[in-house]
């Protein structure tokens, strides 16, 4: 079969091969497709048929594919089928001829709008595993860091910073890591960027960690109580660092009543209770214990669960005062439903049962 036979064949908008296609297509070489990759790379048989091809082709077919389809490679990682084409070229591609993918891409100033799509994404990420060279990290780098906070912020951008963060050196992702420190506040406060924040900070280190870490510090009042600032604060106190736990129990001190009655904020208390020690959890207890409505707190929704946790981590003279509260209210919290799971947690953790002694 020629190539003009070919073309009258897939010159049709079917999606289905007619039947005499179907049956003769394994006779075809690539060397008969020449001029047909395009079209073929964006047809949901053909795409198919055509990474079967490419899997066992000779240098030479891969250069007649790559040259067909180099110009085009920025709409292929975009298209349904086209992008697993693309990526399959990634695959089989040279050095340099991955490098001018990448340029390509980066010519058409497409790279950050493609890693906030899907299918461009997954296409990025399978370049990303195929550099070789320093020259490619560089320029991928030098391209991307721009749009780091529109990245951060969205579900397929995320992986593509991930990806950096965790297979390229803190000097590779020097100008990332800056972005993300100038826009803590924005990336801690958002779904996909709170993610993106913490493995920033488990992969960084020396002074670019020391600025994320000073910029979480600098706004971890407002973080505690953000749906999604909290994990960034909580994920910070886990690493257990001495100077970084005693600067956020510093910015918390006066605010842990308020952080107790809050959703999220109550969390945060929780893990600075048992991610700190005694001597830390022990203050903290007592400036509950001080505050003037702290037995609000044992029938509160968020509240109790805090105060459970005080009791826990709590010793000597600081636990008596806990248990005292709790038995002088008990009678309150008999008919509340928060301030009944705080006495179920003495009859069952401490074996005391204030009902009883009431």
């Amino acid at each position: 079969m020629n190539s003009c036979g070919l073309m009258d064949g897939l010159g049709s908008k079917k999606s289905r091969f007619p039947n005499w296609l179907k049956d003769s297509m394994n006779c075809w070489s690539l060397k008969d497709l020449r001029g047909m990759m395009l079209y073929m790379a964006q047809n949901q048989q053909w795409s198919r048929y055509l990474q079967c091809k490419m899997d066992g082709c000779t240098d030479e077919e891969k250069n007649w594919i790559f040259m067909e389809l180099i110009e085009h490679v920025g709409k292929l990682m975009l298209h349904p089928f086209g992008n697993y084409v693309a990526q399959k070229l990634v695959e089989i591609c040279s050095e340099h001829q991955r490098t001018q993918i990448l340029q390509k891409v980066i010519e058409t100033n497409s790279l950050v709008h493609m890693c906030l799509n899907n299918l461009g994404s997954r296409s990025i990420q399978k370049l990303l595993k195929h550099f070789t060279t320093q020259q490619q990290i560089s320029l991928f780098m030098y391209a991307l860091s721009p749009g780091t906070l529109a990245l951060c912020k969205d579900l397929n951008g995320q992986h593509v910073i991930q990806h950096c963060l965790m297979h390229f050196s803190d000097e590779d992702n020097m100008h990332l890591l800056n972005e993300v420190a100038n826009n803590c506040l924005k990336i801690a406060t958002d779904r996909s960027g709170c993610c993106v924040l913490q493995k920033c900070l488990k992969h960084c280190k020396g002074a670019l960690k020391e600025r994320l870490v000073a910029g979480i510090i600098a706004n971890a009042l407002l973080l505690a109580e953000d749906q999604y600032g909290n994990y960034v604060v909580q994920y910070l106190l886990e690493l257990r660092i001495q100077q970084v736990t005693k600067d956020l129990l510093r910015q918390f001190k006066g605010s842990y009543f308020i952080f107790s009655s809050n959703k999220f904020g109550s969390n945060v208390v929780e893990k600075c209770l048992v991610e700190t020690v005694e001597e830390h959890s022990a203050s903290i207890i007592i400036e509950l214990l001080t505050d003037p409505k702290c037995s609000m707190l044992l029938i509160d929704p968020y509240g109790n669960f805090v105060i459970q946790k005080a009791l826990l981590v709590s010793k000597g003279y600081i636990r008596n005062a806990l248990l005292e509260l709790v038995q002088s209210n008990s009678p309150m919290m008999t008919s509340n439903l928060y301030g009944r799971k705080v006495l179920t947690f003495c009859q069952k953790e401490l074996n005391i049962n204030f009902r009883t002694r009431c």
